[in-house]
């Protein structure tokens, strides 16, 4: 085919007047192009834009298309895009085309650095003609313009979907913060508080009910807290289940009603949804001091956040009130959450043991193995400032292998060292349980060590197994095929004891330290003792009391029948090296009266926060 025929064929009609233009007739004038001629422009003025012409693109920003002509194509003011069309609507599309063709197929062919540029394009193929190429610039440029024009629109679209949340109609924290922002630098003669709201196992309902179901709960709680506000205060949600608004603050008995008033509304809507239980909703308020000329929302928000976080863990529908000891609280969880890391791999984290001991004999029957934090710079930790935030990261699983794996390493050690060993129980959390290798894994480290599975004990605590019954006995079952002994510790401090006791087979019950604080020396609490002490034995298990601090607490326990105890009265809590020292002596000393003296006497402050 032919250059022309190739002309001529790629516009059809639209594109007439370029063939003529490429066979060598000259090139076309303005008039010829259905451009304005020379005289138009001249009647035009200085700009040269013909009164009857519109922009094809006339609700674009044409800033970009200028932009884009002045780099490719060097022209006139006079010829930028949009001047160049034709008044009539079906000719605008040809005008355009046409005009833009004849400088891209000169892009293709002419000199200079840009000419050079289309040159090598042509040489590599890229186009298989001249015209195909100037057709296919033609083309981009329109394109460019189109996706150009509808920036604005798409823009303005955007905005108002980033500032409005699609479910509850409610701002968004971005435009919350700017609305708060804006209002609080107006004078008012009322202070003001941030407010956060949570719905209480909000994840739970959508997985029970599903999300249709959720989401109508987000939309109820959002028209609940909006209907709650006066003119000037402002809400949003957050994100998820979480609500923030300004209020006006005019003290705590002013703003307790109105969050009980949005309860009472929820609970309203969940009766009419038909939906079981009852809704709670937290709340975490932050008072924003006055006088203060600007705020800084994103920390008031976190703030609040803290106090929110104080509610969610005190339970059921709260509102707590912000303060400092919060946000230490919190920073403290932060920081050790994000030393876990270090710590294990630094060896932060060490093992004491706690002696059991033969109450009639003072002898040393075994340890319970505990963790203790030496952090580098809060001093000596206990497992209750710690434990419970790795419960909740997953990272007491790694901390319980740790520990585990000293207790064997140190039992190899002692055993070298010809110091007489007796068994060791160790703290599991229930994550482990769910987990079918777990029991592998200990096979595993106690080999490593050449420790008989004997002399290691694991501890399963009553709550583990109320919440997976199952699980918990065949991991019991499990253990103890391998040889491993098996304790229930924490008995009596839950709901289902005695059907523990029918369920699980263990070796040794681990009588709850509320056992003998609860008024020992009562009547009623011996009786109950009593029993459950001989029911134990009956059951053929071996039964071992903890928190034991006092000799009258030792004698009515050996009254009733149980020879085995563990606590402060006998021995505090220890470093490995020291509890060494104990294990050759092979008894504990108790100091009458009163409980024994140790090294963990003087431990530092920061560690005294659980006696385990």
């Amino acid at each position: 085919m032919s250059e022309p025929e190739v002309h001529a064929t790629v516009g059809a009609d639209s594109w007439s007047r370029v063939p003529q233009a490429s066979q060598g007739s000259g090139p076309l004038t303005a008039g010829e192009e259905g451009l304005p001629d020379e005289g138009a422009q001249e009647d035009a003025g200085e700009t040269g834009i013909t009164p009857a012409l519109e922009p094809v693109f006339s609700g674009g920003d044409l800033a970009m298309f200028y932009a884009l002509e002045q780099e490719l194509f060097s022209m006139p003011d006079d010829w930028r895009f949009g001047r160049r069309c034709r008044t009539h609507a079906s000719e605008r599309w040809e005008g355009t085309a046409g005009a833009y063709f004849t400088p891209a197929e000169s892009f293709l062919t002419g000199g200079g650095e840009m000419g050079g540029i289309g040159q090598r394009i042509m040489a590599d193929g890229f186009f298989c003609s001249k015209a195909v190429g100037a057709f296919g610039l033609t083309v981009g440029i329109l394109f460019a313009g189109c996706y150009c024009a509808s920036q604005k629109k798409i823009k303005t679209k955007m905005q108002g979907i980033l500032s409005c949340d699609s479910l509850t109609g409610l701002s968004t924290l971005e435009k919350f913060k700017e609305e708060c922002a804006a209002h609080l630098e107006k004078k008012s003669d009322h202070a003001h508080a941030i407010v956060q709201f949570d719905i209480s196992k909000f994840k739970i309902i959508n997985d029970k009910f599903g999300f249709a179901t959720g989401d109508k709960l987000l939309q109820a709680c959002g028209a609940a807290l909006q209907s709650s506000l006066s003119g000037s205060e402002i809400c949003a949600r957050c994100f998820a289940d979480q609500f923030a608004a300004l209020v006006q603050y005019d003290g705590l008995d002013a703003l307790e009603p109105r969050v009980r008033r949005i309860i009472a509304i929820m609970e309203q809507w969940r009766a009419a949804s038909n939906l079981p239980g009852r809704i709670d909703i937290h709340c975490g308020v932050y008072i924003l001091e006055d006088g203060r000329e600007s705020h800084d929302m994103q920390q008031a928000l976190d703030l609040a956040g803290y106090a929110l976080q104080e509610a969610k863990r005190k339970g059921k529908s709260r509102m707590v009130v912000y303060n400092e000891s919060m946000r230490k609280v919190s920073l403290l969880h932060q920081d050790l959450e994000d030393g876990i890391c270090d710590a294990l791999g630094k060896g932060e984290l060490q093992v004491w043991f706690q002696p059991k001991v033969d109450m009639l004999s003072n002898a040393i029957i075994g340890s319970e193995a505990l963790v203790r934090w030496y952090h580098p710079t809060r001093g000596l930790l206990l497992p209750g400032v710690f434990m419970p935030l790795f419960e909740r990261s997953g990272d007491v699983l790694q901390v319980d292998f740790c520990i585990f794996e000293q207790v064997c390493n140190t039992l190899q050690r002692w055993k070298k060292a010809g110091i007489s060993v007796s068994t060791v129980s160790c703290n599991f959390s229930s994550q482990h349980f769910e987990r079918p290798e777990f029991s592998r894994r200990l096979v595993e480290i106690a080999s490593r060590y050449a420790i008989a599975h004997g002399l290691l004990e694991v501890e399963i605590t009553e709550s583990t197994m109320l919440r997976n019954p199952e699980a918990a006995n065949i991991q019991i079952k499990q253990l103890k095929s391998l040889g491993f002994r098996t304790t229930i510790d924490d008995f009596g401090s839950g709901y289902s004891s005695l059907g523990l006791l029918q369920l699980f087979a263990a070796d040794v019950i681990k009588f709850d330290r509320s056992f003998v604080k609860r008024n020992i020396a009562g009547k009623r609490a011996q009786i109950v003792l009593g029993n459950m002490i001989s029911l134990t034995k009956q059951l053929g298990m071996s039964a071992i009391c903890e928190g034991v601090e006092t000799e009258e607490q030792a004698n009515i326990l050996i009254r009733h029948g149980c020879y085995s105890a563990q606590g402060f009265y006998y021995a505090k809590p220890m470093p490995a090296n020291e509890f060494g020292k104990m294990l050759k002596v092979g008894r504990v000393f108790p100091r009458k009266g009163g409980s024994c003296a140790c090294v963990t006497d003087q431990m530092p402050a920061a560690g005294r926060m659980s006696a385990g």
